[in-house]
This record gives C-alpha cells, sequence and structure tokens, in this order.
C-alpha cells in the first residue's frame, strides 16, 4: 500500500496529527518573535525595529528574548516530562486517543494565556512560561510516534510512516517556514491577532478529534490474562501494572545501548534552532531576512524520493552507511562556519536536504530490533529522556550564547558542543548499534531481492501480473493470499513491492518467515515455467526482442525529426514498421496456436486415460464374472417337452444350414490360400528351371567340343591304322620294335587324360541328375516341349562318343 492509500485509509487520524502538529510548529515557530515582542529595558525605541515594543537596543533584544523563550521552553520540557509519562502509561490503558484529546486541550489553553500577555505587558513573561508549560501537555511527537506504530503493525508497514514523513514535511513547510516565516516577516510588536487564530484552529482541531478520530491502538490483540486483569481490575491496579512492565526495558541490555542513543540526539539538535538567531547577532540578518530561509523547505520534497531509488539501485545497508556519514558531515560543517560566514551554513543546510528521505528509513530501523510491545515502551523512555534532558540544554545554550561576542571562539562555542555531540553518536551508532540495525537492513535487502527475482519470474512482458498468472505461478499456496487479498493485479514491481512489505509484519522474525515464502513462491514459479518448456522462453524472449526493436526504431525516428525536422513542403518518408509488426503478430499466432493445440492434446490425453480407466473397469469385472461363472456348476439341460415335433425339425434345419454356410466360407478360404501359395510354388520353380537351362546349354557346349576334338583323334587314330606297312626286311627288327613302343605310349598318354576329362565331366552330370530329382516332373514336361537337336540329339552323340571311346581303348589295348 503506497502512502496515499494509507492517508485515505486513516484520513481522520492523519488531518489530526497534520494540524497539531502543524499548530505546534506554527506556535513554537513564532515563539522566538513573540518573546523579544516581551522584552523591557531603559533604553527607549528608536526608528529601527528592534522587535520588542518597549525596548530600542537590537542586541539586548536578541539576547533576552532567546533567553526568554528557552526557560520558556524548559517549563515545556517539565510539562512534557509528565505528559510523556501519561502518554507512556494512560495511552497503553485507556488509548491513544485520551490522551490526544488532554494534549489538544492544554494547547488551546495554553494559546489562550498567550493572548492574556499581550494584553498585560507586566504580567507578560510569567504568561509566556506558563503558555509554553501548558504547549508542554501535547507530546505531538511523541503521540503521532505511537499512532503510527499501531498502524504500521496493523498492516500499513513502511507506507504509514512515509504518509507521516511526507505530511511532517508539508506541515513543516505550510505551518513553519510559510506561516510562521510570514508572521516573522511582517515583524510585528503585538500578536494578538495572530494567537486568536490560532486559537480557532485549535478548538476545530480538538472537536475533530474527540468525534470524528478513531482509535489506533488494537485491543483485540491483548493477551487472555489482560483481558481478564482489564475486566476484574481497576484502573489504578492497571496503571500499577503498566508501570511495572516498564522493568523489562531496563533488563534488557540492548535497551540501554538504544537509550544511549537516544539520550544524546536531543542534546545536539537544539543547536539548529539557534542558527537564524546567530545569523542575525553575527551577520546582521533582519527578522524577516531570516524568513527567506524557507526556500530550503522544498527542496525536503524535492530530493525526498532520491534516499529510496537509492536504496533500491544499491541496497538498504549501503545506503544506511553513507546515509549516517553525510548528515553528520553536512551539519557539523555548518555549526564551524556559522561564526565565519552567512552563506557558507546555508549552503550546507541546502546540502542537507539531499537526503530528506533518509530519516523515514532510520526510524523505520530504529523501530523493528525488537518487539512492537517493547519498541512502544522503548519509545516512551526515550521521549522521557529527551524531554528531562530538554529541561536544561535550552538554559545551558543560552547561557553559552552571547549576541556581543566579536572573536570566532566565543562565538563558536556553542557550535562546537553540538558538533562533539555529534561525533560521540555517530561512533556510537556506527559500532554499538549498526550490528543490531544490520539485521534488519539485511533482511530488507534480502525481501527485495527475492521480490524482484521472483517478480521479474511470473511477469511475462508488459502483461500485467494478472490472477490467471498468480495461480499458474502458485503464489496463492505460496505466499497464503489470493490476488485480491494482495490488492492486485500488479501492472509494475512497485506494487508488489508494497504488497510485499505489507506482508513482511512488524518484526524481523516476521520479515524473515515471509523471506522463506518468497523463496518457495520462486521455486514453484521456476518449476511451472520449466514445464512451459523452452520453446515458451525462447518465443517470449524473440517478442520482446521484437517489441524492443519496434521501439528503438520509433524512438530514432522521433529524434531524428526533433534534431533536424524536415521543410514543410517536404514530407519525410515514413519508416515502414509493417515487417515488425508481421512478425509481432505472427510470433502471437504462433504463441495462441500453440496453446490451443496444448489444451487440445490435453483434453485428449485426459479422454483417453479415461477410456483407460473404464476398459480396466471392464476387465476387471468380466474377470469377476468368469471366476463366478466357473464356480457354479453347470445346469441340467432342461428337457424337451414331448408334442413339439414342429420345434425340433426346424432347430435341426438351422442348424444344418448354419454347418454348411459355415463349411463353405472354410473351404473358400482354403482354395484362396492354396491358390496363393500355388502361385507362389511355380514362379520359384520357374526361376530355377531358367537357371538349370543356361546351365545345361553351357555345358552342352564344352560337350561339343570335347566331341570334335575326339572325332579329331579318331580319324587320326584310323588313318595311321590304315598305313601301309614298310618293307620288314629293309627295317631291321630293332627299328620296328621301338616305333611301336613310342607309338604304344603315346596313345596311352592321349587315352589317359581323355579319361580324366570323361571322369571329371561324368561326375558333373551325375550333381546335375542329383540337383534335378526334386524337380523331376516338372523337368520332364520342359524336356517334353524341348526340340530333339537340343536334348536328345547331344545326348545321344555323347553316349555314341563313349562307346566308341571304349572300342579305341579295347584295340590299344589288344595292340601289340
Amino acid at each position: 500500500m503506497i502512502f496515499g492509500d494509507e492517508v485515505k485509509s486513516h484520513w481522520a487520524t492523519f488531518l489530526v496529527l497534520f494540524f497539531a502538529h502543524g499548530m505546534k510548529n506554527l506556535v513554537n515557530q513564532v515563539e522566538i518573535a513573540f518573546a523579544r515582542s516581551l522584552v523591557a529595558c531603559e533604553e527607549p525605541l528608536a526608528d529601527a525595529y528592534t522587535g520588542s515594543q518597549w525596548c530600542g537596543n537590537r542586541l539586548e533584544v536578541i539576547t533576552a528574548g532567546y533567553q526568554i523563550s528557552q526557560r520558556g521552553q524548559a517549563q515545556e520540557s517539565f510539562a512534557m516530562l509528565l505528559a510523556i509519562t501519561m502518554v507512556a502509561i494512560l495511552g497503553s490503558v485507556f488509548g491513544r486517543k485520551a490522551v490526544l484529546l488532554v494534549g489538544l486541550c492544554g494547547t488551546t489553553l495554553s494559546v489562550a494565556l498567550f493572548i492574556l500577555a499581550c494584553a498585560l505587558p507586566s504580567w507578560a513573561r510569567l504568561l509566556f512560561v506558563a503558555g509554553q508549560g501548558l504547549q508542554g501537555l501535547l507530546p505531538i511527537d511523541h503521540i503521532s510516534g505511537l499512532i503510527i506504530l499501531d498502524i504500521s503493525v496493523s498492516g500499513g508497514g513502511v507506507a504509514a510512516y512515509q504518509a507521516k514523513s511526507i505530511l511532517d514535511t508539508v506541515g513543516n513547510l505550510l505551518w513553519g517556514p510559510i506561516l510562521g516565516n510570514v508572521v516573522q516577516y511582517l515583524e510585528l510588536v503585538n500578536y494578538t491577532t495572530v494567537w486568536l487564530i490560532i486559537f480557532a484552529v485549535n478548538a476545530s482541531v480538538l472537536g475533530l478529534a474527540a468525534f470524528v478520530m478513531s482509535e489506533s491502538m488494537d485491543t483485540k490483540k491483548k493477551k487472555p490474562e489482560e483481558e481478564e486483569e482489564e475486566k476484574t481490575g481497576s484502573a489504578v491496579s492497571r496503571v500499577v501494572n503498566e508501570v511495572m512492565s516498564y522493568r523489562d526495558v531496563y533488563n534488557n541490555p540492548l535497551s540501554w545501548r538504544f537509550l544511549l542513543m537516544v539520550c544524546i540526539e536531543p542534546c545536539w539538535l537544539h543547536i539548529l534552532g539557534m542558527i537564524p538567531v546567530q545569523l542575525m547577532a553575527y551577520h546582521s540578518w533582519s527578522q524577516s531576512g531570516v524568513t527567506m530561509l524557507i526556500l530550503i523547505q522544498p527542496l525536503f520534497l524535492v530530493f525526498f524520493p532520491l534516499v529510496p531509488a537509492l536504496c533500491l539501485r544499491v541496497g538498504y545497508s549501503t545506503m544506511m552507511t553513507v546515509s549516517l556519514a553525510y548528515l553528520y558531515s553536512v551539519l557539523i560543517a555548518a555549526n564551524l562556519s556559522i561564526a565565519l560566514s552567512d552563506w557558507v551554513p546555508v549552503f550546507f543546510l541546502g546540502a542537507f536536504t539531499l537526503i530528506g528521505g533518509f530519516m523515514p528509513l532510520k526510524e523505520y530501523v530504529d523501530s523493528r530490533f525488537s518487539t512492537p510491545e517493547e519498541i512502544l515502551r522503548f519509545k516512551s523512555v526515550q521521549w522521557v529522556i529527551g524531554y528531562v534532558l530538554g529541561m536544561g540544554i535550552g538554559p545551558v545554550y543560552a547561557s553559552l550564547f552571547d549576541a556581543r561576542s566579536q572573536t570566532y571562539l566565543a562565538r563558536s562555542v556553542p557550535n562546537i558542543l553540538a558538533c562533539s555531540l555529534m561525533v560521540i553518536q555517530l561512533l556510537h551508532v556506527r559500532f554499538v548499534m549498526y550490528p543490531f540495525m544490520q539485521k534488519t537492513l539485511h533482511l530488507m535487502d534480502e525481501g527485495e531481492a527475492k521480490l524482484n527475482k521472483l517478480f521479474q519470474l511470473v511477469k511475462k512482458g508488459d502483461a500485467p501480473l494478472d490472477k490467471e498468472v498468480w495461480q499458474a505461478a502458485g503464489l496463492e499456496k505460496a505466499l497464503g493470499k489470493s490476488l485480491e487479498e494482495a490488492q492486485g493485479p500488479f501492472l509494475a514491481l512497485d506494487g508488489f513491492r508494497e504488497f510485499v512489505k505489507r506482508e513482511s509484519g512488524g518484526t524481523n522474525a516476521e520479515a524473515k518467515a515471509f523471506c522463506e515464502k518468497l523463496d518457495s513462491a520462486w521455486l514453484g514459479g521456476a518449476k511451472s515455467r520449466a514445464k512451459a518448456g523452452d520453446m515458451w522462453l525462447a518465443l517470449d524472449d524473440e517478442n520482446q526482442a521484437l517489441t524492443d526493436r519496434l521501439k528503438d526504431a520509433e524512438k530514432a525516428e522521433e529524434e531524428a525529426l526533433t534534431k533536424a525536422p524536415p521543410p514543410k513542403a517536404e514530407q519525410s518518408t515514413p519508416v515502414d514498421n509493417s515487417f515488425f509488426l508481421q512478425m509481432e503478430r505472427g510470433k502471437e499466432e504462433t504463441i495462441l496456436r500453440l496453446t490451443n493445440e496444448n489444451r487440445k492434446l490435453l483434453e485428449q490425453a485426459k479422454r483417453m486415460s479415461e477410456g483407460y480407466r473404464q476398459m480396466e473397469e471392464a476387465l476387471v469385472q468380466t474377470r469377476k464374472e468368469i471366476k463366478r461363472v466357473s464356480q457354479v456348476k453347470e445346469p441340467n439341460p432342461p428337457r424337451k417337452p414331448a408334442g413339439s415335433p414342429e420345434l425340433d425339425e426346424e432347430e435341426r434345419i438351422y442348424r444344418k444350414l448354419q454347418d454348411e454356410s459355415m463349411g463353405d466360407l472354410i473351404m473358400q478360404k482354403l482354395q484362396e490360400k492354396q491358390a496363393e501359395q500355388k502361385q507362389k510354388i511355380q514362379a520359384a520353380l520357374q526361376a530355377s528351371l531358367s537357371e538349370e537351362i543356361g546351365r545345361i546349354e553351357s555345358w552342352g557346349s564344352d560337350v561339343k567340343g570335347v566331341l570334335l576334338a575326339v572325332d579329331g583323334l579318331e580319324a587320326q587314330l584310323k588313318h595311321q591304322l590304315k598305313e601301309p606297312k614298310a618293307s620288314k626286311k629293309a627295317k631291321a627288327s630293332d627299328a620296328k620294335a621301338n616305333e611301336g613302343k613310342t607309338f604304344n605310349t603315346d596313345i596311352t598318354v592321349v587315352s589317359a587324360e581323355m579319361l580324366d576329362k570323361f571322369d571329371s565331366m561324368k561326375g558333373l552330370l551325375e550333381v546335375v541328375e542329383k540337383e534335378s530329382v526334386p524337380l523331376a516332373p516338372s523337368e520332364n514336361r520342359f524336356l517334353a516341349n524341348v526340340p530333339n537337336n537340343e536334348s536328345g540329339g547331344h545326348w545321344g552323340q555323347f553316349l555314341a562318343r563313349e562307346e566308341q571311346l571304349s572300342l579305341e581303348q579295347t584295340v590299344q589295348a589288344a595292340a601289340p
């Protein structure tokens, strides 16, 4: 929730606090000038303005007026001490509204005393001091701090402090610098009219607080024993118990460190109210000139967002350290230069506004190091200590101030005291309190990093974080809040950040627990994003890249037109973005199409799963039925009643027809199967026969060649046998024997070679006959169709040659 929504939710409370704080600031702004108007001395009035209607010495009026105002502030601090005790104790018993009404009554009565002081010069100083004391009945800073803490714990978070800081800044600008400085700029010596107007405003605020404002303290969160005590105990006993509850503050070692820090701070803050008086005393600034310091106040509003923005960029821990160092450095420089120059401290006061947004962060961190109940008591004790110190610190600074001082040391004594206290507090914060503050700052940095990472994970492009994305990413389950309860949808990270801060709770333990919820939410979102697939990420990234390119092109076109505008007579050619738009539409259509397909697939898978489940159920049921039927005995077939021959004849004819039709179907199936197998066998036989015929033809040509060679040898042999023999007388018997031997040897060698060839040929033919045995029927049918010259002629010639060869061997064996 942003601070604007927080103001709307508690508008009456913030309105009362705004005017109550404003009226008190206006009184505090005017009281020093009003105190100067009450100074009386022996020097008569002159033409120059001195600030008093009864004294003409300007420096005397400045010094005496400041002393009167500090005595009045001391009385106010004493009254504040009593009031703060009332607020701390009675506020926890009767509520914040009751003590606020008491304080508003006191401020209204104090303004009435100021009106009487203007009319009674002899009683003026006494009435002024009494009126300042009544102003102390309204410790508005403490009461508003408790109320804002109640609102923050109940769900406002940092937004409540931011709203208070904004309203305080506007009020400080409106009531003090503007209205208060306008009154000072007029350089009045009679303030009756001013006090009458303030009296009317205070009376109106009192009525608004009494009849419209609601109680901020949550009475429903009280412990059972406290509720029982409230019902049975008296008001006095409850007050006593509340006083005794502050023992825990002093028994806690951490509280002493915290209270030491708040004890030092009021001691040096008082010096800031003395700087305008020193400008008037040391550098001759007029009362109207001092009012120009009002121009510094708007800078707080201008630079207020700077520190929160830097916290998001560099981290809360880093900004806390840097802001503390910068704060004390600027204030110390402004105080040490006030005695030498007037514009140098004014410059440093202006530089102080750069960290105007640091104060809400500091107050938030200071309220988180313990439980809300203990923090309430710490703040009460803090204001008690501050007002106790205020009773003495104001008069101390007034005694050290002398408007007639001339040396640097004499003029700077109050400022040097304040700077020393600043250094002590800075060292205390850095080395004593910062380790405890660091826990809160670390949780704030951790929460910021995790919420940023989670938001970037679940959010898609420029689309808002709506209900569909919230549920799909599992944020409702992980964070325990629906989108409506989280006040979504979230268009930007700022809205989601306010939701996280609101849910972080009022303590560091609650913030740590919510950080763990953010971790679980991020894991759930990462798993759901991973299930979607890398394709979706690629399409989203590409779509975003195209969108960025389109924006860059439009921006470049605008810059080009701004830098070099074309002549009026000529129109520049517009940049054609249709390609990028078409690609972007194409990607969107693709994403939609894939989404629809994914949905259809999911529906189909669900239907298939449902069908599978039904089939399983039917199967289980069928098994049960089969098992049940098998267990039950088959009953005896019923006897047919006699005297029904028509029924028996019809049943017999029906069964006969059914058997005949069934046999025809089976016979048709078998015939189709037999025909298919027959075709396959014939095709295989035809291929085998073709191969065998080719091989036989090749063998036939080889046999023809062999037979031709045998015919030649046979002719040569016959020719040699028919040659006339030579005269036995002319040849010697040895020569005849040798020739016959030679001839017989040649014939034997040739015959042996031929026999070997015929043996191998015969073996081949036997192999062919063996291989052709399975195909005998088909081969016989085939050979029957072969002409005689292709089959029987060759085989006949071969057998004739075989017989002739046997005859030749016989002749050779019988030859002498």
